[in-house]
């Protein structure tokens, strides 16, 4: 399944005219194709470098909605994981009791 965006060969997110795209690895679970752990956090600190963090949580949002709204629920999931991503990235403040990953 080719889902039409780049990357590089280990499978990073890349732009494509102003238009951030995702590369799923070609790991498959049950017939279908994954994106690892990596993958979303190499795409949520990629939109936190090219944009605001307003304006990724933002674009993010509108990609979960826009493939909720195809009926892709792998797709949906996928945005809403890069949006935690982002929400933890840029998370200043941690309980003492919260231990270090």
């Amino acid at each position: 399944m080719d889902d039409g965006a780049v990357g590089d060969s280990e499978g990073a997110p890349a732009t494509t005219a102003g238009q951030f795209t995702l590369r799923r690895f070609r790991c498959r679970v049950n017939g279908t194709s994954m994106i690892t752990d990596l993958e979303i956090l190499r795409c949520a600190a990629l939109l936190l470098k090219e944009r605001t963090v307003e304006n990724a949580l933002l674009y993010a949002a509108g990609r979960a909605e826009e493939e909720r709204k195809k009926g892709d629920a792998l797709g949906h999931a996928v945005w809403l994981q890069i949006i935690d991503a982002i929400n933890e990235m840029i998370r200043t403040e941690r309980s003492n009791d919260e231990p270090l990953q």
